[in-house]
């Protein structure tokens, strides 16, 4: 259930961040030439923000980061802390959240921001982040 409707965030999050096509093309020369592509990666993530991520996602769970912050006053999450946890909430894998925050293919780096998210806003170590975030969406 949840897998479907990240799938569905996902695609709108994309369509609304008005980069399917740019995504497309370096995947494709991604697989053909089995390289990095720096430049073509810069040139999609110069198109975006932090904030833009943040405010989309809001848009497609009203309130989001709002919830976020008054369910755990005391989580401190930065800006990037908290578009992680906006692209999560969305369906986006390590891959994907380093590739909009910037780390490239430094999954390590997410893996590690992700259980930083997870120790301030004290997730239990068994629990699917997604689901815990989609948790505090139904919230009112």
């Amino acid at each position: 259930m949840f897998q479907k409707h990240g799938n569905d965030k996902k695609g709108e999050f994309i369509r609304n961040m008005g980069i399917v096509k740019d995504i497309v093309h370096l995947h494709q020369k991604r697989e053909n030439a089995k390289a990095n592509f720096p430049a073509e990666v810069d040139d999609i993530l110069n198109k975006l923000s932090i904030k833009k991520y943040i405010s989309i996602t809001n848009g497609l769970y009203p309130g989001f980061t709002g919830k976020l912050k008054d369910y755990f006053p005391n989580g401190n999450l930065t800006e990037l802390e908290t578009a992680t946890c906006c692209l999560m909430v969305c369906g986006f894998s390590n891959g994907e959240i380093a590739l909009f925050t910037r780390k490239k293919k430094d999954t390590q780096a997410i893996e590690k921001m992700k259980n930083r998210i997870r120790r301030k806003l004290s997730v239990p170590e068994k629990q699917n982040m997604q689901e815990f975030l989609l948790e505090i969406c139904r919230k009112k």
